[in-house]
């Protein structure tokens, strides 16, 4: 899926990043929009196989001085170590995670990253440094 330079940037083919943003975005709605099971559990399979894939150059990242990527590789340490919860919501939450996860990565590596509903909201109502709420 990816080509690595020797410079660990990650060259992705415009199929690859689509459908990676597709991942994320179906994960990173609004409750309402809560994925079936076992659409949900081929979400997270997917988002665990790409968080895999990026983790070699996320760490080269995270030596240096990227905190947010130090902090994504923290979370995504934690997540795939002790897996999601317990209770009716945590698998959503455990797939949320590992989304928020697998963005903040791909931002560090300089990947593009889809632009969810509510981000697309707060961009359409934010004005000259002021948040307007819509109704």
């Amino acid at each position: 899926m990816y080509d690595q330079s020797s410079a660990g940037s990650f060259q992705e083919s415009a199929v690859a990043a689509a459908a990676v943003g597709g991942l994320i975005g179906r994960v990173l709605v609004a409750y309402a929009d809560v994925p079936e099971d076992r659409e949900l559990a081929r979400l997270v399979d997917g988002l665990l196989t790409h968080g895999a894939e990026l983790l070699p150059a996320a760490r080269r990242l995270a030596e240096g001085d990227d905190r947010r990527v130090a902090g994504a590789l923290r979370d995504w340490r934690r997540l795939t170590t002790d897996g999601p919860g317990d209770g009716p919501l945590a698998n959503w939450g455990y797939a949320r995670a590992l989304a928020r996860a697998v963005r903040t990565l791909r931002r560090g590596l300089g990947l593009p990253v889809p632009e969810t509903p509510s981000e697309r909201r707060w961009i359409e109502g934010h004005e000259l440094g002021s948040w307007t709420a819509r109704p």
